[in-house]
């Protein structure tokens, strides 16, 4: 399955625990995680330490049972670095955990995983991590080009991209050109873009509305 359609299902998903497991390393998917669930899900924790030990997991219970400040909680743990002691811990969090969490788990191999944490844990198979390339999208396409025009130039533009079948995929190349800015304002453009992409992806919108109100509020 591809990581976007898993996080598309994480995201919508009531289930509290998740495993996924890639043969393509677990650092580039907890970044792709974070990035594409900030906004739908709220306040993140990840355990970065090279062994993850069981004070690592009480200080995951004690984060846990703070209410977050947006709809939920998300926990993302690269399970091969947990300990044999701290697996045993995590389970109690994964058999009770508090409504709003969700935990996800990584691994290169669910055979390696604990049975009773993966039984515990909806389960999620990646073999495509979708790395997009820009692609060429004309007038349409570079991002901070777009953020340094006109706001007549802009509207004029919003209104050509709504009438656009590939919408989605256009934004899909303004998140990555976004991505690729290395100046302060890229997290807020991230913040907007990914804000957008999830409107559109889960609700019938207008697209000339959205497109207006995200490029007004570059002004």
């Amino acid at each position: 399955m591809v990581l976007d359609q898993v996080i598309i299902k994480i995201t919508k998903n009531d289930f509290h625990s998740f495993l996924v497991e890639s043969k393509q390393g677990s650092s580039e998917i907890i970044d792709k995680i974070k990035l594409e669930t900030k906004l739908a899900i709220g306040d993140g924790f990840e355990i970065t330490e090279r062994n993850i030990t069981i004070k690592d997991i009480r200080g995951l219970e004690k984060w846990a049972q703070i209410y977050p400040s947006g709809k939920r909680k998300l926990a993302i743990i690269d399970y091969e670095k947990l300990s044999l002691p701290a697996s045993h811990a995590f389970l109690k969090l994964l058999e009770e955990p508090p409504e709003y969490l969700k935990l996800i788990l990584i691994c290169s191999d669910r055979k390696q995983v604990l049975a009773t944490i993966r039984s515990r844990c909806q389960f999620y198979s990646v073999d495509n991590l979708k790395q997009i390339n820009l692609i060429n999208f004309g007038e349409f396409g570079d991002w901070e080009k777009i953020t340094n025009l006109s706001l007549k130039n802009q509207l004029d533009l919003a209104f050509k991209l709504s009438k656009r079948d590939d919408l989605i995929s256009i934004v899909d190349n303004w998140i990555i050109s976004a991505n690729n800015n290395v100046g302060e304002e890229k997290y807020i453009w991230l913040a907007k873009l990914l804000e957008a992409k999830k409107r559109l992806i889960s609700a019938n919108v207008n697209k000339r509305i959205l497109l207006d109100n995200l490029l007004l509020s570059l002004n």
